[in-house]
């Protein structure tokens, strides 16, 4: 959904222009200094120049992000930025951590890098056919020149705290993703493992081999464009042995860590919910007013919910969410932090994002119930809270106007004030409890420190730990103690800071890492999530009642805070102008081809502006039956979306000859002649939900002049509009959750002569609900219908492909021939039992290649088809009259990038099998299920 629009001005660096809105000229400094910064590294390290300056398009949050017109993909809060290969454009999001942000940027302008190394330059992609490179070797090239050489990654060893946790966790448990899966991440469901592990195999490839090796991994692939073969021309190897060499430089690296260190079910108890589902995560923990229940953040089937948790047996007793999404909010926000129990025990607050923002939802505890909304004002994301002791009020951290900052909310009225604002990342607010003083995490140097902001009279002060990062601060009952997290060696460690007495104690030394802890109410617990066998697990743990002498801790003031990038913004200057819209070519292809008499071309152009708000696409064709200008095919279409309203305009004409015998008894040339017209706009209510608007007209004729008799003209003119509801949540194979529901109607105009005179009418529901492991249960119901003298024919039988792209045609009816009925009217119902038995199939003869998620299903069909003026008889003695049903089984798989669909179905009147004696009828099918 575009809720607003963008007013772009451009600033011109060495090597990038940075595209921004008004506003926002310090933060687009600061990020073409960081690109700038970013390609001189890269240029060193690749020994390649750039073929052309870069666009980077700089979003202040990631909610506008989600807006972008450059590709039509929905944007997950996962993704960070992307770069595209046609126009070298990179496209990225701030959200409010500067380091990040140079991170994201570098990692984008590798992929730039990589991109012209292989195709050329700008567009090259088009007419060069090269096979895109392994994922593996994309990914991490981009993390380890991008992120891993960064100033912020050395200190953390060249990779973040989070990824040397997953990546740990999946050496230590046998889990790791094998070399030869990581050539395409597409298929594989622990996507942000694989790239770490490409992060670390890239590492080590530049370690072992040289960073030019790395490069030249790169510079041959278009040569080679096989994987096995490519590591064994450039490294010497085969790919066997370069896997089970890293591997055993992985297992150096972590087997040695546990030494001294203990697994968390060795000192904490694991009360996460037990319901034979694998892959549940759970965090950011609250405790409940008795501490008797926890509510936390699971994620289930790839959705998030708020749960209610009994700590006496891990149950889950209530999803305080269910229900909720696409009506309240899109998403729930994911992290740590994002939803809060109040003192008193009756309300539970957490963030979802609803429009364009996020808002912060209230849930009544003792009415198990939604209370009430809060929009905090101008806040665009909130990234954390905490309530007050009191319980009237919130603190949260958040963006506003581009910039992080800690901002406090009434509760009862969402009024908001601002307590910091700044360009380095604040979050992870917690509120005394005497009222006085709230702590958080800001970014100071290169690193998250804790802060304490006196409400007073708004004096700053910094806890001088020896951590690399301080996080998620909470505070003991008596308002003397603080517990974090502490990020060191790759791992995070709880501890305690005494501000009494200026001590640091060390809580836990864990394996891997501790997050989102959380204090009970009688300061005796600690609940906390842990990241183990590639899931976060649910934990709780009695805190001890003396601590050892500890280290020592300052308390100073916080000076120079965000100064460098602050400096940065003042210190450079770049020309700066309002953006045009300027239109060039995103594709063109033709074709000629020739054959006895017959001559024939075809052309295909493409073009747009920078920021996809202009679409345009033409095809036309020429044949040597073509006799002027007029017989020339073609097809025009026009998209605008820079508002939220998108507007699509097409024109199409199109004359195609065939031979059709004439009354002399000789085979002569006709004409089917079609010129249509188009023009569609949607309103979109929501992700979920949109209003659609269209006309549509359509004059078709026929040219038979030795057959007068089978010439006809005809013409339709149709004002349409739709209603969709639709939260469907897709996977490798299709739909995997969710349901929506479709209603089309339509009436034609009927004022001029040869107007056809009909209304139309299309009803459609479809609902999909996992089952156990990778099946679901799919059910899907459609009624239409086309009345009045004119009314539209259409078409019932056969499998979805046969009949895709024919507007008058409904499936899937398996079991039958396409078109085996007609009507009127439609009515069709499936019902499908849908699962996964293997997730990838690879095979090395002749060459590499692979079956993606080879699937089944057993399936029933029912549909029928009649005419105004009948009355079907559906069942007569028991049997199907009316009626026709077909019952199988199929298989689903994926050929390359092509879904493919086999399918093996009998026809049936309930009383015995029909069609083929022995055996089943076949449907070969392309592309997805219902």
């Amino acid at each position: 959904v575009r809720y607003r629009k963008f007013d772009w001005w451009a600033l011109k660096a060495k090597y990038v222009e940075v595209y921004y809105n008004p506003g926002y000229e310090d933060l687009a400094k600061i990020a073409a200094r960081m690109a700038d910064e970013a390609v001189d590294r890269l240029q060193e390290f690749t020994r390649h120049e750039l073929s052309s300056v870069v666009p980077l398009i700089l979003y202040e949050t990631h909610y506008q992000f989600e807006q972008t017109n450059i590709i039509e993909e929905i944007l997950p809060p996962g993704v960070a930025g992307f770069a595209e290969s046609l126009r070298y454009r990179v496209v990225i999001p701030f959200d409010g951590n500067l380091d990040n942000l140079k991170g994201v940027i570098a990692h984008e302008m590798t992929h730039i890098f990589q991109y012209d190394i292989v195709y050329g330059g700008p567009f090259k992609s088009l007419t060069r056919r090269i096979k895109p490179p392994p994922t593996w070797l994309m990914e991490g090239m981009a993390e380890y020149f991008g992120r891993g050489l960064t100033e912020y990654a050395d200190k953390k060893g060249g990779m973040e705290i989070t990824g040397e946790i997953v990546l740990r966790d999946a050496v230590l448990s046998g889990t790791l993703i094998p070399l030869k899966d990581l050539d395409d991440f597409r298929m594989l469901s622990r996507v942000y493992l694989a790239y770490k592990e490409s992060q670390s195999l890239v590492t080590y490839i530049a370690r072992r081999f040289g960073q030019y090796k790395v490069v030249q991994l790169l510079r041959r692939w278009k040569f080679l464009s096989d994987s096995e073969k490519l590591i064994r021309e450039v490294l010497g190897i085969s790919r066997e042995e370069l896997e089970r060499d890293w591997r055993a430089y992985l297992y150096r690296k972590y087997w040695p860590q546990i030494k001294g260190r203990k697994y968390t079910y060795e000192f904490a108890r694991e009360v996460t919910p037990d319901d034979g589902r694998r892959g549940v995560g759970h965090m950011s923990p609250a405790w409940s007013f008795g501490g008797e229940m926890l509510a936390t953040l699971s994620a289930r089937e790839g959705e998030l919910g708020i749960e209610l948790i009994r700590l006496r047996d891990g149950k889950v007793l209530y999803n305080v969410t269910k229900g909720m999404r696409a009506y309240e909010y899109e998403d729930l926000r994911f992290g740590e932090k994002v939803l809060a129990w109040s003192p008193e025990g009756r309300w539970i607050a957490f963030v979802g994002k609803r429009s364009d923002r996020d808002r912060i939802f209230v849930w009544d505890v003792y009415r198990m119930s939604l209370d009430r909304r809060l929009d905090p004002e101008g806040v665009e994301e909130v990234t954390s809270l905490n309530w007050s002791p009191d319980g009237r009020r919130l603190v949260i951290s958040g963006i506003k106007d581009g910039s992080p900052g800690i901002f406090i909310l009434e509760a009862s009225s969402g009024r908001t004030q601002v307590l910091t604002r700044g360009l380095s990342d604040q979050v992870f607010p917690a509120w005394s409890p005497d009222g006085g003083t709230i702590a958080f995490s800001t970014r100071y140097r290169g690193s998250y420190d804790i802060c304490l902001y006196r409400l007073s009279d708004g004096r700053m002060e910094r806890l001088d730990l020896p951590g690399s990062d301080e996080l998620t601060p909470c505070w003991f009952p008596d308002g003397k103690r603080l517990l974090l997290t502490v990020g060191e060696e790759g791992r995070y460690d709880l501890k305690i800071v005494d501000l009494s007495e200026g001590r640091l104690h060390q809580l836990t030394d864990v394996v891997g890492g501790i997050q989102g802890p959380a204090i009970s109410p009688d300061g005796e617990r600690v609940a906390f999530t842990a990241y183990s066998d590639g899931v976060r697990k649910l934990f709780v743990m009695d805190l001890p009642d003396s601590l050892g002498r500890g280290e020592e801790v300052r308390i100073v003031p916080l000076e120079g805070w965000g100064e460098e990038y602050r400096r940065i913004a003042q210190e450079v200057s770049y020309p700066r102008h309002p953006y045009r819209t300027d239109f060039s070519l995103d594709y063109a292809a033709t074709q000629f081809t020739f054959s006895g008499s017959f001559f024939e071309a075809y052309a295909m152009f493409s073009a747009g502006d920078l920021f996809g708000n202009h679409r345009m696409f033409f095809l036309t064709d020429y044949t040597s039956f073509s006799q002027n200008i007029s017989d020339m095919n073609f097809l025009f279409q026009y998209q605008y979306s820079a508002m939220r309203m998108p507007f699509i305009f097409g024109i199409l004409n199109w004359r195609q000859p065939f031979y059709l015998l004439g009354d002399d008894g000789y085979y002569h040339v006709a004409y089917d002649r079609q010129f249509a017209l188009a023009a569609f706009s949607s309103y979109p209510i929501d992700r979920y939900r949109r209003i659609d608007f269209g006309y549509y007209e359509l004059h078709a004729a026929r040219e038979a002049p030795y057959t007068p008799s089978e010439e006809f003209q005809a013409r339709i003119r149709l004002p349409c509009v739709a209603y969709v509801h639709d939260t469907v949540v897709w996977g490798p194979l299709g739909p995997m959750k969710g349901s929506r529901f479709y209603a089309f109607g339509g009436r034609s105009l009927v004022s001029l002569e040869g107007d056809w005179d009909f209304s139309y009418l299309d009803l459609d529901w479809r609902w999909y609900k996992p089952l156990w492991g990778n099946s679901l249960l799919a059910a899907r119901v459609k009624a239409l219908g086309s009345f009045g003298p004119d009314g539209l024919e259409h078409f019932l039988g056969g499998p979805s492909f046969f009949t895709y792209g024919y507007e008058l045609s409904v499936g899937p009816l398996r079991g039958y021939d396409p078109w085996a009925m007609k009507g009127t009217r439609v009515a069709l119902a499936n019902l499908e039992y849908r699962t996964v038995f293997i997730r990838q199939l690879v095979f090395g003869w002749p060459t590499a290649w692979s079956l993606g998620y080879i699937g089944g299903c057993v399936f029933v069909d029912a549909g029928l088809a009649w005419n105004e003026g009948e009355s079907p008889r559906f069942i007569r003695e028991g049997r199907l009259e009316a009626l026709r049903c077909g019952v199988g089984f199929g298989l689903r798989m994926i050929l390359g990038f092509v879904p493919i669909s086999l399918d093996f179905a009998k026809r049936t009147d309930l009383q015995r099998f029909l069609g083929p004696k022995k055996g089943f009828r076949v449907h070969l099918s392309l592309g997805w299920g219902f």
